[in-house]
């Protein structure tokens, strides 16, 4: 008989001891294969909403900031770093000859304070394009529209801005900046709407919108003059963008000097920090779940090892060695791995597709990191990151206790049968 076959034997054999691992081995792979979707959807939910709220795939401001948050400003009250019109046809010609973005946009970022009567709240004024698409998909209302391409004395305040200021739709707002010459201006804006950024509003992040012509009231910028460049690069392309402008603009003579390039992942900042942690915590618990997994299996093939204790010095006797005792052990570890691992997997995937279209209705807090309708999403690539997982962990953990059970002496099975 071929190890193969003793594998499988002992499988059949030994049904509820494969069962218990068994079960194991599928909720490992289960609750794996959801978590790691779970995260990478969490991300790329969040990656998302700052991307289309704030800072796009790729960011080019002026080379002088010392930015490393992208909730920063671009420096003291009434010192901004900006860039000039001239910088900007450039860097907007290499933009529109690069086959690798998707689509660009100007922007006008400093800080402000919302007033209404006595009551102030400073807060972080973007000026853009009205009719651009993705802050939209990003801004949640909850009354109101959002601005209007025809008009440049609008903006949309956050919610909880609004009540705290006593305004609402239709109503007057005075926002008081600094200007490029450290000039203090008050301008008066309609609010055309309210609500918040989906997903990072639980991170404080509460930005006002206005167009572009509206923040020049409140920056002194002539046309032209903008502070950022945002750039929505095809998928999978961001960094390769990102390289290839770097080395275009050196070509022409505006190196990291005079116009700095960063991607969403280096100006995550505080933000990703804590998605981090967020993130952190959910592999903590599937490394315990999979360190579980290790000592169940640890203590079933010890306690399979004891039971066929005269079985293995039988084995031994008739010319198997000590290797293929423990390739036996291996097998049968491999057997239940595989029945139950196929067994999670397509549970797991069929879950997570249901879910994908279904949907997760959350509340208060989760809807304020996840959304109020959490759309899981599968990936196929993940497949091959859980089984990587479930089976080193099973082949490994079992290992040792295998090769200490196929240990055992002949001569010491015969004594004790005696």
């Amino acid at each position: 008989m071929n190890i193969f076959k003793l594998s499988r034997k002992n499988v059949f054999e030994s049904w509820r001891r494969s069962m218990s691992l068994g079960t194991f081995i599928f909720l490992a792979t289960f609750l794996l294969l959801f978590f790691t979707s779970f995260i990478s959807t969490m991300q790329n939910d969040l990656n998302q909403a700052i991307s289309n709220s704030l800072s796009g795939d790729i960011q080019l401001r002026q080379g002088g900031t010392t930015e490393g948050d992208m909730l920063s400003l671009k420096g003291k009250w009434g010192q901004m770093a900006y860039l000039e019109q001239k910088t900007v046809a450039t860097i907007e010609s290499l933009l529109n000859e690069n086959d690798n973005m998707e689509s660009y946009t100007k922007r006008i970022r400093n800080d402000a304070m919302l007033s209404k009567g006595s009551t102030k709240q400073h807060s972080m004024v973007i000026g853009l394009d009205p009719s651009l698409e993705a802050y939209k998909k990003a801004y949640i209302l909850t009354e109101g529209s959002y601005l209007n391409p025809n008009r440049t004395d609008e903006v949309l305040l956050p919610k909880n801005y609004a009540d705290k200021l006593g305004v609402k739709v239709g109503d007057s707002v005075d926002l008081i900046a600094a200007t490029k010459d450290n000039k203090e201006v008050m301008v008066s804006f309609i609010v055309a709407g309210t609500g918040q950024v989906d997903r990072l509003a639980s991170f404080s992040f509460y930005p006002v919108y206005t167009s572009l012509k509206g923040s020049q009231a409140l920056t002194g910028f002539r046309a032209g003059e903008i502070t950022d460049i945002i750039v929505y690069a095809d998928k999978g392309k961001s960094a390769k963008l990102s390289n290839e402008l770097q080395a275009a603009l050196s070509t022409n003579g505006l190196d990291s000097n005079a116009v700095k390039v960063s991607t969403l992942s280096e100006m995550g900042g505080f933000l990703n920090s804590i998605i981090s942690i967020y993130v952190g915590i959910l592999y903590a618990f599937i490394g315990i779940l999979l360190i579980i997994m290790a000592i169940l299996i640890i203590n079933l093939i010890f306690m399979m090892g004891l039971e066929r204790r005269s079985e293995i010095g039988t084995l031994r006797a008739i010319g198997y060695s000590r290797n293929q005792i423990v390739m036996i052990f291996l097998g049968e570890i491999f057997i239940i791995t595989t029945i139950f691992f196929v067994i999670g997997l397509i549970i797991g995937i069929a879950l997570i597709l249901l879910l994908s279209q279904l949907g997760i209705p959350l509340g208060a807090p989760l809807d304020l990191v996840l959304g109020k309708v959490f759309n899981i999403q599968f990936d196929w690539s993940q497949v091959l990151m859980v089984f990587m997982i479930i089976y080193g962990f099973a082949l490994v953990s079992s290992l040792y206790p295998s090769i200490k059970s196929a240990s055992v002496k002949p001569a010491e099975t015969l004594r004790e049968g005696s």
